[in-house]
């Protein structure tokens, strides 16, 4: 199984609440067709700031998942997409 498979399977089959990287704001994530969305979140009160829903990009996401694992910060990987601090939030939260 892909880690973008995982993922699609854990947050169609539960979609919740995930908190940041930095661990600072809860955004919420689901699954759609097979494809990742994020918004605010729904279950906490320290929520991110997010106006409308955000599908993740998974055209970068093999990029995105390999700088995570290299131990890079959410920051250096804005140059790829400005949704990392989400898309981090997602890798640790399924301790990928």
């Amino acid at each position: 199984m892909t880690i973008w498979n995982i993922i699609v399977e854990s947050f169609l089959e539960t979609p919740r609440d995930v908190l940041t990287y930095g661990r600072r704001k809860y955004f919420y994530v689901y699954v759609e067709n097979d494809d990742v969305y994020i918004e605010s979140g729904r279950e906490h009160k320290n929520i991110s700031n997010i106006k409308v829903r955000r599908k993740l990009d998974s055209q970068n996401f093999d990029e995105v998942y390999e700088k995570y694992k290299s131990v890079a910060k959410p920051s250096e990987v804005l140059n790829i997409t400005y949704n990392s601090a989400y898309w981090f939030g997602i890798f640790r939260e399924l301790n990928l």
